[in-house]
């Protein structure tokens, strides 16, 4: 695990038999996703987009 801007990143390994078997990355943004539905709560459409980057989440985290 290690401290990031938006938040804790984290990098999982498995090892079977001495090779890895898996590798993931779970970045903070994958976990502060889930606020942005509680934030957009109450206000209009167009202040989604001064919602969404004062969270600052990262789209191509969430991929990984």
């Amino acid at each position: 695990m290690v401290e990031a801007p938006r938040g804790q990143n984290l990098h999982w390994v498995y090892v079977k038999g001495g090779l890895i078997d898996r590798y993931k990355i779970r970045t903070a943004s994958f976990c502060n996703w889930r606020a942005i539905e509680h934030a957009v709560l109450g206000n209009i459409v167009p202040d989604f987009p001064l919602i969404n980057k004062s969270l600052n989440l990262s789209y191509a985290g969430t991929d990984l």
